[in-house]
């Protein structure tokens, strides 16, 4: 809408005033969005740069060991979307895995693999394209976060808190990994600040957007279940107990049942199969604190006892206060406090697991918190403010800031040997490595592939059964004979072998060595490609079955489909 003409001369007094106010108004809004649209520049060219200098435009698909199944489940939705939706697609995912064999799809819940099919089917599927969605993924993020806090602290700790947002070492591991944990954390972030509104107003429309948010983020990943603790913990640092009584309270978990419900039903044994530990749980004491460990150094212990102080101080503040005339932004902070303890406690003792990216959550809340104390002891001291601020900086740079950096990029450099050495039209490649490398070269192949075209064999799924997580395995073959007989049968013409660790060597990667090393004429060592850490992966040649495309061979699928899948 363009702004409204300047007053002329003509025009009496009180026209003329109306004319200025309205485009002084207007101007006022542009400037909003022109600074706007800076931050949102500014924010995307912050978070492509710290990509490149980590390595992620160069790196395979394997910084977390399951990337590559992520990379290759949103393949698969572009290849079936961009083939104009071929009849049964359970018929293709089995035709597709039976090539590419790291397909996830039904352990995860679908929106983010669908988002990135269709991302793929429109920009490509080439890392350039599949790291600028992750960019534009974290951006979204990091925009949400500077639009919820500039509402309650300003403009300029927005941008402050938003650029905190993206450099965080967690925040860069995330956006160099086709993970789900960032989009996961746009979703809670937003039940986080519709939750804060429900609070304030207790109006029905905002609890059912709290709901409509908290099933978005159950449809991404399924650690958004710490939503759950959120309410119960937000009443119980409030003391508004009168609201377990109304419907609004219950509201959103309606909302959540009707609109994830059906998916976890249909799903509910990958569900369950994908949440099994592989091992017995660790303690939940020794859980709960790693875990707050990992989120007091998300930003570095500095915010972090920031963050401790502004929560003390919201929620003593909630206490004395009128509920129709709470702020905001006070509500905002509990809400905060209250989703930095769900998800400590959901990953302490509800799922009791360890990992930095599982809290990457927890971050906005960290960096929204520690902005409290600031504002309320400093807020007419602007010298102290601009002092503590700097030396906040200069404790976060020194301390904490750092550029993690993505090595993976040696799986690029063998996928290129792999094709550039002549695999035939539907010929076999089998790689033994463990699980992430494994993947990595199904997604690496996948990428430079035709499709449909090259089957990659992986061996942990071809020559062993065993559950996602390593349990009930069983070894297949266990003479080099009985191995190369099962090779000749497809035939596999070329294998990718990254030895193992002699403690962490399953029963299959052993007799892969051991046969590479008895038939010396049969597999012909082509070339060694060594990985960041020093580790060889080596590339042979399966005499007699060159030029071969595969025939037939089944994989063992009883753990996920309940039977085996055959190429026949």
């Amino acid at each position: 809408m363009s702004c409204p003409q300047l007053p002329t001369e003509s025009e009496n007094r009180p026209t003329k005033l109306l004319k200025n106010l309205s485009a002084s108004g207007c101007h006022s809004e542009q400037r909003l969005r022109m600074r706007d649209s800076a931050v949102l520049s500014g924010l995307f060219a912050l978070t492509v740069a710290l990509l490149w200098l980590g390595g992620a435009f160069t790196g395979a698909f394997g910084g977390e060991s399951d990337e590559p199944s992520h990379y290759v489940t949103g393949l698969m939705i572009r290849d079936y979307l961009a083939a104009g939706l071929p009849g049964d697609p359970v018929a293709f995912a089995k035709k597709f895995y039976l090539q590419y064999p790291n397909v996830a799809f039904g352990l995860w819940p679908p929106v983010y693999h669908i988002f990135s099919g269709v991302w793929m089917l429109v920009f490509g599927t080439g890392r350039i394209s599949i790291m600028l969605m992750l960019a534009s993924v974290t951006t979204a993020w990091a925009l949400l976060f500077y639009t919820i806090t500039r509402k309650v602290a300003g403009r300029t700790t927005a941008v402050v808190s938003a650029v905190l947002l993206v450099t965080l070492p967690a925040t860069q591991a995330a956006t160099a990994s086709v993970m789900l944990d960032v989009g996961l954390a746009i979703a809670m972030l937003g039940a986080m600040a519709a939750y804060a509104r429900y609070l304030q107003s207790e109006r029905m429309k905002d609890a059912c957007l709290f709901g409509v948010w908290a099933a978005g983020a159950l449809l991404i990943k399924y650690n958004a279940l710490a939503l759950a603790l959120v309410p119960p913990i937000s009443i119980l640092l409030t003391g508004r107990h009168h609201l377990w009584r109304t419907k609004s309270f219950w509201t959103p978990a309606a909302v959540v049942l009707v609109a994830a419900g059906p998916w976890y039903i249909v799903m509910r044994h990958f569900v369950q199969y994908a949440a099994e530990p592989g091992e017995a749980w660790p303690p939940v004491g020794r859980m709960l604190a790693d875990n707050l460990m990992s989120i007091a150094l998300l930003a570095g212990p500095v915010v972090f006892a920031l963050a401790a102080v502004g929560a003390v101080l919201a929620c003593l503040s909630m206490r004395g206060r009128v509920e129709q005339n709470t702020p905001l932004s006070l509500v905002l902070y509990v809400v905060s406090t209250a989703t930095v303890l769900a998800i400590w406690l959901f990953h302490g003792v509800v799922y009791p697991i360890h990992s930095t990216r599982y809290l990457l959550s927890a971050a906005p809340a960290v960096l929204l918190l520690a902005s409290v104390p600031l504002r309320h002891f400093m807020h007419d001291r602007h010298n102290l403010s601009r002092a503590m601020l700097a030396l906040g900086g200069v404790a976060y740079a020194a301390f904490t800031f750092t550029v993690p950096q993505k090595k993976t990029s040696s799986w690029v450099e063998v996928a290129d040997a792999v094709l550039a050495h002549g695999v035939p039209r539907g010929g076999a490649v089998l790689v033994s490595a463990d699980g992430a490398g494994e993947g990595m070269l199904v997604a690496e192949i996948a990428m430079r592939d035709s499709r449909p075209n090259y089957f990659i064999l992986r061996a942990n799924k071809m020559l062993a059964s065993q559950t996602l997580m390593g349990a009930d395995y069983k070894q297949r073959y266990q003479t080099p004979v009985e191995l190369m007989r099962a090779l000749d049968a497809v035939p596999v013409s070329m294998a990718v072998v990254q030895p193992c660790s002699p403690k962490q060597c399953a029963g299959h990667e052993k007799l892969v060595a051991e046969t590479a090393r008895q038939l010396p004429e049969r597999w012909r060592l082509l070339s060694v490609t060594t990985t960041k850490d020093g580790s060889p992966i080596q590339l042979y040649r399966i005499a007699g079955n060159e030029g071969k495309p595969a025939r037939a061979f089944s994989l063992d699928m009883s753990h996920t489909i309940g039977g085996t899948l055959e190429k026949r």
